[in-house]
């Protein structure tokens, strides 16, 4: 099973990053048919939100920080074919989400 792993730094305020991932994960409803939930909690005494999605054929989680986000994505054997260009079109999302100048 392929798992895509993809990291952004980012220096924006917490609120301003949760909105970025919010934002993701309506999106990866949208695109995608991603059911997705939010829990929201620490780690290593830093809060860290963590929306959980999946569908059919994939899982995974997007967590942000104050400092990052880190996506990890699970692909069944049929979307794995398609590693590359899911992991580009994910990282084009992010990025736009981002702006050009954070990624």
């Amino acid at each position: 099973m392929p798992i895509l792993h993809i990291t952004r730094k980012h220096t924006l305020s917490l609120d301003k990053a949760r909105a970025i991932a919010q934002q993701w994960a309506l999106d990866a409803v949208r695109d995608f048919g991603m059911e997705t939930t939010l829990v929201m909690g620490t780690d290593d005494d830093q809060t860290v939100d963590r929306w959980n999605f999946k569908r059919a054929g994939a899982h995974g989680s997007l967590a942000t920080s104050s400092q990052s986000f880190e996506l990890e994505l699970h692909l069944g054997f049929l979307l794995g074919a398609f590693q590359d260009k899911i992991k580009q079109q994910i990282e084009q999302n992010l990025d736009q989400l981002l702006g050009p100048a954070k990624g």
